[in-house]
């Protein structure tokens, strides 16, 4: 082989090693991107349940005063028969 030949087979080897070090880099990365997704992805699902469960309790509040409210007109009307 001649130096040309061999510079050549150090210029591939050198470019493989440095794709295999990008390969572990982004594999690695995409692994802590996963983590902080899914810790992400927890938080809002308990966020969500969170908004709902005060949603349903707003709901609540405002049909027990509405039926409250439909209560006392209902009193009110009575003595007036």
């Amino acid at each position: 082989m001649n130096s040309l030949q061999i510079k050549f087979l150090i210029f591939i080897a050198i470019v493989f090693v440095i794709t295999v070090g990008f390969g572990i880099l982004i594999t690695r990365q995409m692994k802590v991107v996963g983590e902080k997704a899914l810790v992400a992805k927890k938080a809002q699902d308990e966020y969500r349940k969170q908004l709902e469960e005060e949603q349903r309790q707003i709901e609540e509040q405002k049909r027990l005063e509405e039926e409250q409210r439909r209560l006392a007109e209902e009193q009110e009307a009575e003595p007036e028969e």
